[in-house]
């Protein structure tokens, strides 16, 4: 398979440059080891709740992600934080402070933040992103890129003009590489 652009990680990141790539009319694949899109974001609905078991909130000094809530019509509201905050200390005693008040002025997601990447990875057709495609090397030569994965299917070749890599660095490590 042949693309403009691959990118690789279905995180925030990964999914945010996806979104936009296509938005702007340019090919583009997105490649996600896990079986899921969000990365480090997770949110898990329960009843009428929905609990964020990763980043959980955004703050008014953030117009990329305030744009793109804004563009899907998906709301914010306050972090709750009035009362005082406990603190279980290593020792296992809890403290108890008044004063400090260390998510206010922040914003959670109706829905949980989990809805950006819902609504996001809604807007890409579903044929450009690979779930459970773990990249194994990175060819790079004078045509382009070349990605190695192992998915569903078994071991895969990717191609691509550019390549993106939205990943923790970890991970990009763990690759094999050509030129070294």
């Amino acid at each position: 398979m042949s693309t403009h652009v691959l990118v690789v990680g279905g995180g925030l990141s990964g999914l945010a440059a996806t979104w936009q790539l296509h938005r702007h009319g340019i090919d583009v694949l997105l490649v996600e080891g896990r079986t899921r899109l969000g990365g480090r974001i997770l949110t898990i609905p329960h009843g009428d709740g929905f609990f964020d078991m990763g980043p959980s909130w955004v703050w008014r000094g953030q117009p990329y992600v305030t744009g793109v809530l804004n563009h899907f019509g998906i709301s914010t509201y306050e972090q709750f934080c009035d009362g005082d905050l406990l603190h279980q200390q290593a020792n296992g005693t809890i403290r108890r402070d008044a004063t400090l008040k260390p998510m206010q002025y922040s914003l959670r997601i109706v829905g949980g933040i989990g809805a950006l990447i819902e609504a996001m990875a809604a807007d890409i057709p579903a044929e450009k992103i690979r779930l459970q495609t773990t990249a194994t090397g990175v060819e790079v030569s004078n045509d382009g890129v070349t990605l190695t994965a192992h998915g569903p299917d078994g071991e895969a070749s990717l191609s691509a003009k550019r390549i993106a890599l939205a990943l923790p660095p970890r991970l990009a490590a763990s690759f094999a590489y050509q030129p070294p």
